[in-house]
C-alpha cells in the first residue's frame, strides 16, 4: 500500500511542474474535442427567459423559491430575539437584513476568490462539495446501472438541506438518502462507493439538524445530530485548507457516534493541483474506523477534472481500497469473522464519466463507464456502465 501511494503522490507531484503540464494541456484538448461532439447530441442549456416557460420550468422556479424563502422566514423569525452578528462580532442595525455590512463584504470578497477546484467540485457536485457546502438545496437523483456481474439495478435517492435560523446559513434541516428501497425499510447501513457518490442503496436515510460554527485557527466546523432509520446519532466535521506551492489541501476529520455502530471516525486528505483554469488533478486519501468492527478501511486516489465549459465536464479516477483485516466475504462494514483476515487492498477500479448540463441549468446527465477488480469476485474484472440523472433545485 504504501508504495501505491508513493507513485500517485510523485505523479501529481511531476504533473505541478510547469514542464510537464504539455501533456495534461494536450488531453484537454482531446476530451474537449469529444465533449464538444458528444454534446451535438444533447439538446442545449436554455434560459427560460429568453424562451416560453414550460410546466417544469413553473415547477422548478417555485420549488426553488419556496426552499429559500421557508429558510429566509425561519431565519428573520429567529434574528427577532438577537441582532448579534456571529461572523464578526458586530450589531446588525436591520432586523429584516439577512447580513450586517461587514458579513456582506466579506461575502462577495470570498466569492471573488473561489478557486478552480470549488468550482469543479460545484459542477460535479462531488461528495467533498455536499459535505461542505452551506447552501439550500434539493437534489434529486435517479441512475441506471449495467453491470456485467450484478443484475441491472436503478435507484431513485432524494437529499436536501434548508436554512433554519441564526443567520448567515448557520442552522439547516437536512435529509440525506432518501431513495426507493430504503423509504419504507431501515438500511444496513453499508457505506458507498465511487459510483454512488451520496451513499448505497441499501445505507440509512438519514434527518436532523446541521450547525455551521464560527471559524476557529481557521477551522470549518458543522456538527450533525439527527437518526439514521430508528437510530440517533451526532457527529462533528473539522475541514481545514491551506495552500503548499501549487498546491491547494484540505484536511477533513469526521467522527460520528450512533445507538446502533457506536463511534465512527474518518479522515480525509485532498491534494488538488489546478493545471489551467479549466481543469485539475487531485491526490485523495482517506482512513475509515468503525469501532467494535474489524480492521481500518482505506482508500487511496488519482482524479482528474476538467470544464471545457460551464455546462460540461468530464472526469477520470483510478482508485484502491484496502483493509488492515480483510476477510474474504467483506461486505461494507461486516466482514466474517470465521474467516483469517489480512492487510490487504480488496479491490481496484478505474472509471470515467461524462457530465453535461441539458435543457436547463439545473438539470444534468452523468454517464460513468467502469472496470473494477474485487477479490470477492477473484479480481476477475467487472464492467460498469451507469447513467445517471440529477435534479437540482435550489441556487444554480
Amino acid at each position: 500500500m504504501k508504495y501505491l501511494l508513493l507513485v500517485i503522490l510523485f505523479i501529481n507531484v511531476a504533473y505541478s511542474q510547469e514542464k510537464e503540464n504539455t501533456y495534461l494541456e494536450d488531453l484537454n484538448g482531446v476530451v474537449e474535442r469529444m465533449v464538444t461532439f458528444m454534446s451535438k447530441f444533447v439538446p442545449p442549456v436554455v434560459d427560460p427567459k429568453k424562451k416560453k416557460q414550460t410546466y417544469v420550468d413553473v415547477a422548478q422556479q417555485d420549488l426553488s423559491n419556496s426552499v429559500k424563502i421557508a429558510g429566509t422566514y425561519a431565519d428573520r423569525e429567529v434574528l427577532k430575539f438577537t441582532n448579534f452578528c456571529l461572523d464578526c462580532n458586530t450589531t446588525k442595525k436591520d432586523f429584516n437584513e439577512p447580513y450586517c455590512t461587514p458579513c456582506e463584504k466579506l461575502k462577495v470578497q470570498q466569492s471573488k476568490n473561489t478557486t478552480v477546484s470549488e468550482e469543479i467540485d460545484r459542477f460535479f457536485l462531488t461528495n467533498k462539495y455536499m459535505d461542505s457546502t452551506n447552501s439550500t438545496y434539493v437534489k434529486i437523483t435517479t441512475a441506471m446501472k449495467y453491470s456485467t456481474m450484478t443484475a441491472y439495478d436503478p435507484s431513485i435517492n432524494f437529499n436536501a438541506s434548508v436554512d433554519l435560523g441564526l443567520s448567515q446559513k448557520r442552522l439547516q434541516l437536512f435529509i440525506n438518502n432518501i431513495n426507493d428501497e430504503n423509504f419504507d425499510n431501515v438500511g444496513n447501513g453499508e457505506h458507498g462507493t465511487y459510483l454512488d457518490p451520496q451513499e448505497s442503496k441499501h445505507s440509512k436515510q438519514s434527518i436532523g439538524l446541521q450547525m455551521l460554527m464560527p471559524k476557529f485557527l481557521k477551522i470549518n466546523t458543522k456538527t450533525m445530530v439527527g437518526v439514521n432509520g430508528f437510530d440517533a446519532f451526532t457527529s462533528v466535521r473539522f475541514d481545514r485548507d491551506f495552500n503548499v506551492g501549487d498546491f491547494k489541501m484540505d484536511v477533513v476529520e469526521s467522527i460520528k457516534y450512533s445507538t446502533r455502530d457506536n463511534l465512527q471516525d474518518k479522515t480525509e486528505l485532498f491534494i488538488d493541483h489546478a493545471v489551467t483554469k479549466k481543469s485539475l488533478t487531485r491526490v485523495y486519501f482517506n482512513r475509515f474506523e468503525n469501532h467494535g468492527d474489524y480492521g481500518m478501511g482505506y482508500t487511496a486516489a488519482l482524479e482528474y477534472f476538467f470544464n471545457p465549459n460551464k455546462f460540461s465536464g468530464f472526469s477520470a479516477s483510478a482508485e484502491a481500497d484496502g483493509n488492515t483485516k480483510f476477510k474474504r466475504t467483506y461486505t461494507g462494514t461486516s466482514p466474517n469473522t470465521t474467516e483469517d483476515s489480512q492487510n490487504m487492498i480488496y479491490n481496484y477500479s478505474v472509471t470515467t464519466s461524462l457530465r453535461q448540463n441539458f435543457y436547463r441549468k439545473w438539470l444534468y446527465y452523468q454517464l460513468t463507464p467502469a472496470v473494477s477488480w474485487n477479490k470477492n469476485n477473484s479480481f476477475q474484472a467487472e464492467y460498469i456502465v451507469q447513467l445517471s440523472f440529477d435534479f437540482y433545485f435550489g441556487d444554480v
